[in-house]
């Protein structure tokens, strides 16, 4: 081997070390992806480094030249692959066609040759086996440059022995080497990008998790001065890096923890290497204190000497307020357990006792510590602790609640309660089960308050009947004169009669309208009853003159004029024909009507007495009002609820009536200050009676009675009815026909007090439901506007304390409905005088 040969291997192995560099800088260390246009680039530059190695290539014969193009080649293609090592081909291809000469053939036959083995080794690389790296590239160097001894057949054959005598050895030997060398620096390159790659991750990775940790980290020297620290411990003090940097980690501790840690140093740190996991608190820059969880550790050199501390530390001031926070549910809890009525217990699954409350304590006469540890068979009879235990066996295998009613025993006094008793499985926040818990209800009052409820069943029932009962007659009641009324109306307007037949219509219609008018009146009177809502108006009255007009109101009832075998008679004592009582007139007469009517209804025949008679007692003397008949009777069974409201002596067939009567009469004789009474024999009569109040130094109260003042004459005077009802208000109108009065009609608030304002009526009668605004407020505006104007209130209902309610708001007198004209002029007058 001449000069010139080995002058040109040295310039192209210097041409491939170059290559590498590129390759490197180039290829390597650009990480992102390549686009084919990264691998067109790259092939030109192959290409043109292929150019460059032959352009340093030496002759071995007479128009024979080489180089190392084969092996960067070769190298293309396992290291950039089939895109870049294809256009350096084609490259190196057109070049060496170009230098011509005999050994052009077989140049461009080696060129091709040498990508295409190194594109295939590129695809069978990882295929080849666990082989050591050098020698994989060793054989692919072998490969090649057998390829390229096959490729001397291109040369003339005069020169193909003497090219094969001068090349063969160096192609197997010194060429594969170079492909080799190139391959595993090249590869080295390719390793150490890798590497820097894994590294950078690595660093980045560290780095994050430094920094994203919750704890706070921080590296000490030996003087506890920080080095190093990351953003948790930073956010942690508040303090910012500048501070922190030199800081002593001792201006973060309180003087009174200073001790503890100094020992913890002494006795874990610097004995052992680390100290075990403890707590303490510090100090914030702002001054607050912070509880914290620690551990500290101890740094060394590389001989194994002290060079500072690390720790990592916890900010625990949430965990804390959880503790306390469940610390204060659990008390809570406690409470609330100890406070519910029920007895509360658990068990573990073998039956031994946990816990107990206050009430299970006091019932069992046993303290919580006491029971603690023992089971049923040593608190209970066997008996009954078998039955608990069963209950707990239930409870356990079928895992759901079970319950189930029993006569608990006291363990200590043996006292009995029927208990409703609730037993669940417990279970622990993962899940884990706990035991039994028991809950006992005391169900004994309740269970004694069942037979109650069921007669409140029955009475229930009863009620449900009586309603039914009551619908009827009502509608019976109601039906009946509302078609005499609307029957007999028709017939006054629509045929022609004579005076006597409309006497008779014009009488039906009233007493028709007479017997809804006491329908409604009773309905009203029970529901006064029943709210106190009832005023008496009590006046000096004879007494005989109110049994004589109830007994001849009796005798011209349609009722009397049907009992042709009735005799009615009264049994007053003649020597008291001029006594005089003082009660009220209206609701006596309400009461002993009441009487006479039932006496009346339940009698075919035989004689009906009303009458009365003193008794006398130590205490109180008393008026003794009797009903006597002899009529059908009351059962015995029927005695106990004939003064029930809505109840009947026989509620078997239908009866006329409500049912109200002696309902009412009873609430309106104690009302009255007696008492009312009765003895019945079935088949026999009855007798009822009631007492009054008498006293013989009684005296007229005058502002407690109901006076009817005399009538005089008022002159010409104005009045304003406020009433929404037109049919009210013409009824009203009609009362004062033949006075000297001028009538005017207002049908709500604001036309009243346009009406008030304009035309200053004398007299306002206001109804006290009048509409659009409280009627209260319309008395005191137009009270307001108009201080001499007198007012009457007016209502359909009556209710204790309304009139005072009306005269203290402002009104000058007050009159409720039914209102007849003697009521209504009576009050003007007293009003007006």
């Amino acid at each position: 081997m001449n000069n010139s040969i080995i002058i040109g291997l040295i310039q192209n192995m210097a041409i491939l070390l170059s290559f590498s560099m590129l390759y490197d800088y180039l290829w390597v260390r650009r990480t992102d992806l390549k686009s084919i246009w990264d691998q067109v680039l790259a092939g030109l530059l192959v290409g043109s480094t292929g150019i460059i190695l032959m352009l340093s290539s030496w002759e071995l014969l007479p128009g024979v030249v080489f180089d190392t193009r084969s092996v960067i080649l070769s190298i293309s293609g396992l290291f950039f692959g089939a895109v870049p090592t294809i256009v350096a081909v084609l490259i190196t291809g057109i070049y060496r066609f170009i230098l011509g000469g005999e050994g052009m053939l077989m140049g461009i036959a080696v060129i091709v040759s040498s990508g295409l083995i190194g594109i295939f080794w590129k695809q069978i690389w990882s295929k080849i086996g666990y082989k050591p790296s050098w020698v994989k590239y060793l054989l692919l160097g072998v490969s090649v440059h057998l390829a390229m001894i096959a490729c001397t057949l291109f040369l003339p054959a005069e020169k193909v022995i003497p090219t094969l005598l001068k090349i063969s050895w160096p192609l197997l030997t010194i060429y594969p080497l170079a492909n080799m060398l190139l391959g595993l620096v090249m590869n080295r390159q390719w390793q150490n990008r890798e590497n820097k790659i894994a590294l950078s991750a690595t660093q980045e990775k560290y780095s994050r998790l430094y920094e994203s940790m919750n704890d706070a980290f921080v590296v000490m020297d030996l003087n506890f001065n920080v080095i190093e620290f990351n953003t948790a411990y930073k956010e942690m003090w508040g303090y910012t890096s500048n501070e922190l940097i030199g800081m002593n980690c001792h201006a973060v501790t309180p003087v009174k923890w200073r001790e503890f840690e100094k020992r913890i140093m002494e006795e874990e740190v610097l004995v052992n290497g680390s100290s075990e996991v403890y707590e303490k608190e510090c100090t914030r820059k702002d001054g607050t204190l912070i509880p914290v969880e620690l551990r500290i550790y101890l740094l060394k050199d590389e001989n194994q000497q002290p060079k500072g501390f690390w720790a990592m530390v916890r900010d625990i001031s949430m965990r804390k307020k959880a503790v306390a926070l469940v610390e204060n549910e659990r008390s809570h809890l406690k409470i609330l357990i100890e406070t519910v009525p029920e007895m509360i217990w658990l068990k573990d699954p073998n039956g031994i006792y946990l816990t107990c409350n206050r009430k299970f304590e006091q019932f069992n006469g046993v303290q919580e510590n006491s029971l603690i540890g023992k089971t049923d068979h040593d608190v209970y009879p066997k008996e009954l602790a078998d039955y608990y235990g069963e209950k707990d066996k239930e409870v356990l295998i079928s895992k759901k609640v079970v319950r189930f009613t029993t006569w608990s025993i006291s363990a200590t006094t043996g006292s009995r309660i029927l208990t409703e008793t609730i037993k669940t499985p417990m279970y622990d926040a993962e899940g884990k089960l706990l035991g039994v818990l028991g809950v006992s209800r005391d169900i004994t009052e309740l269970k004694l308050a069942e037979k109650e409820l069921l007669k409140a069943k029955e009475k229930a029932e009863e009620s449900d009947k009586l309603k039914s009962i009551f619908l009827a007659n009502m509608s019976h009641e109601i039906r009946t004169p509302m078609n005499a009324i609307m029957g007999f109306s028709e017939l006054l307007v629509s045929t022609d009669l004579d005076e006597a037949e409309k006497s008779q219509y014009v009488n039906i219609i009233q007493n028709s309208g007479s017997r809804l008018l006491q329908l409604i009146d009773d309905i009203v009177d029970i529901s006064k009853l029943e709210l106190d809502q009832v005023v008496v108006h009590r006046a000096e009255t004879n007494l005989h003159d109110l049994f004589i007009g109830s007994v001849e109101l009796a005798k011209r009832t349609e009722l009397w004029e049907k009992k042709n075998n009735l005799n009615l008679v009264v049994n007053l004592p003649a020597k008291e024909g001029k006594l005089a009582v003082f009660t009220d007139v209206n609701r006596f007469h309400q009461i002993l009507d009441n009487l006479i009517n039932n006496a009346v209804k339940f009698s075919e025949n035989g004689t009906i007495e009303v009458g009365y008679h003193f008794k006398k007692s130590v205490t109180e003397t008393v008026i003794e009002v009797y009903v006597k008949d002899e009529g059908c009777g009351i059962p015995k069974s029927r005695h106990s609820i004939i003064f029930d409201s809505f109840r009947q002596g026989d509620e078997e067939s239908f009866n006329d009536g409500t049912g109200l009567g002696l309902s009412i009469s009873k609430g309106l004789v104690e009302l009255l200050g007696g008492n009312i009474w009765f003895e019945s024999e079935v088949g026999k009569g009855s007798t009822f009676y009631f007492t009054l109040p008498y006293s013989k130094n009684e005296t007229i109260d005058i502002n407690d009675s109901q006076v009817v003042m005399p009538q005089k004459s008022l002159g010409l005077k104005s009045v304003l009815i406020a009433e929404e009802d037109y049919n009210s208000f013409l009824y009203l109108q009609k009362l004062f026909d033949g006075t000297n009065f001028v009538i005017s009609h207002a049908s709500n608030e604001n036309i009243m007090i346009n009406m008030v304002d304009k035309e200053n009526p004398d007299l306002l009668i206001l109804d006290v439901n009048i509409q659009n605004k409280s009627s209260i407020d319309c008395l005191a505006f137009v009270k307001e506007r108009n201080r001499d104007l007198k007012v009457i209130a007016q209502t359909a209902f009556a209710v204790k304390g309304q009139q005072e309610q009306w005269i203290t708001a402002g009104c000058d007198g007050y009159i409720s409905m039914p209102i007849t004209k003697n009521d209504l002029l009576s009050e003007v007058a007293r009003v007006f005088n």
